[in-house]
């Protein structure tokens, strides 16, 4: 998680995510790379991988900023929402801070590509 390439950050990222509970020792990395990494992307990954490790407090945190923020271009913008929607239930607690994006218009088609998780 520390390589100066952010492709490799990247894919290091997918990695621990991949393998699940067996990233835990890793849980630390992941949460510095979800708050502070230079790339959105490596920061959706971690953000993802930090939730199924049991943090959603902090990797929540890191979807719902990356998500919402106008000033991204959004590529990594639809890459959090898909993860969020991957991680269902657990995603709850953004729901309200996620309606707006439903609403957002341009080259991309946010609400066709996202789902907001349902009560339920």
């Amino acid at each position: 998680m520390s390589d100066p390439n952010g492709v490799a950050r990247y894919w290091a990222a997918t990695g621990l995510l991949v393998i699940g509970d067996e990233a835990s020792r890793h849980l630390e990395a992941l949460l510095e790379a979800a708050n502070t990494d230079a790339w959105p992307s490596v920061r959706v990954v971690a953000a993802e991988a930090a939730c199924r490790l049991g943090n959603q407090t902090a990797g929540l945190s890191t979807l719902g900023q990356i998500a919402t923020d106008t000033a991204l271009a959004f590529p990594p913008r639809l890459q959090a929402l898909n993860a969020l929607e991957e991680l269902g239930q657990t995603a709850l607690p953004l729901l309200g801070q996620l309606r707006p994006v439903a609403k957002i218009s341009g080259t991309y088609a946010p609400a066709q590509s996202f789902s907001p998780p349902r009560a339920g």
